[in-house]
């Protein structure tokens, strides 16, 4: 990945349940992959106030 696109910037969103709105945040791009985060990765997030860390637990299980 090159330096320029190692800042992403998202917005947090609502998305509406029963109990009323609930912030909501959405990733997609090739750029997850490129940087090592396939579809099917399980994900650990590690929160503290202003800051989530998002920390590849384990890739997907290869095709057989």
């Amino acid at each position: 990945m090159t330096p320029e696109k190692k800042l992403r910037r998202l917005t947090v969103t609502n998305r509406y349940r029963p109990g009323g709105p609930v912030p909501e945040i959405r990733m997609s791009g090739k750029w997850l992959a490129k940087a090592g985060i396939p579809a099917g990765s399980h994900l650990a997030i590690h929160v503290e106030r202003g800051r989530l860390v998002v920390t590849l637990m384990a890739p997907p299980p290869r095709n057989r």
